[in-house]
């Protein structure tokens, strides 16, 4: 008896394609849109993302949610591992501005409630400049980038918790990018009210 000649006549199914919302980029069944604001969140501050590639592929990503929040002028992603004022305009203008402002907890980082409450990059070029990627690939694309750790570094203080609990975190303190981007914004911006609005698609 030949088994597989058998198994050849069996019907063959066709996986299905899990439906994706085409705004917060989530499968359907797990649509966050309801928790998004109805419309964009007014800021002054100019966020610039400096996106690890493979981000991309992570269906739990939350810079897309970052910029259905916020106004999308005022997010800007730069997406590599190496970076440059020559590789993006934006960018560029942002690394040659001493009011530019890397939200990474390194040696040299203050807290972010040491520098004054003003929007960053308002009227300049200056931008609140923010890696996003796992802890390692973060850690790798700051040392690897000399004009990232010319800038003036500043970390989160907070004892808060994640509240993106879907992705596992390396630490208790750990932060999503979305959290980080909403904690900093609701200090430079003065409006502590921005960092609950920000992450309510997380809850």
């Amino acid at each position: 008896m030949d088994v597989f000649s058998d198994l050849s006549v069996l019907p063959y199914e066709v996986p299905v394609k899990r439906e994706v919302c085409s705004r917060c980029h989530r499968p359907s069944t797990v649509c966050v849109c309801s928790c998004l604001p109805s419309e964009p969140v007014p800021i002054r501050s100019r966020v610039i993302i400096l996106q690890h590639p493979h981000e991309v592929y992570r269906g739990l990503a939350t810079v897309p949610l970052l910029q259905e929040c916020v106004s999308k002028d005022r997010v800007h992603v730069v997406r590599s591992r190496r970076f440059s004022a020559c590789r993006d305009e934006v960018l560029g203008k942002a690394l040659s501005s001493s009011g530019s402002l890397v939200l990474y907890p390194g040696a040299n980082a203050i807290d972010v409630k040491s520098v004054p409450q003003e929007p960053v990059g308002a009227e300049d070029g200056a931008a609140l400049i923010v890696i996003d990627g796992t802890w390692a690939q973060a850690k790798a694309m700051f040392n690897q980038n000399i004009c990232l750790q010319n800038l003036q570094q500043i970390q989160l203080n907070t004892e808060v918790p994640s509240k993106y609990v879907i992705r596992t975190q390396p630490t208790k303190r750990s932060l999503s990018t979305l959290e980080s981007v909403a904690y900093a914004l609701s200090w430079l911006e003065a409006k502590p009210e921005l960092a609950d609005v920000l992450v309510e698609p997380l809850q």
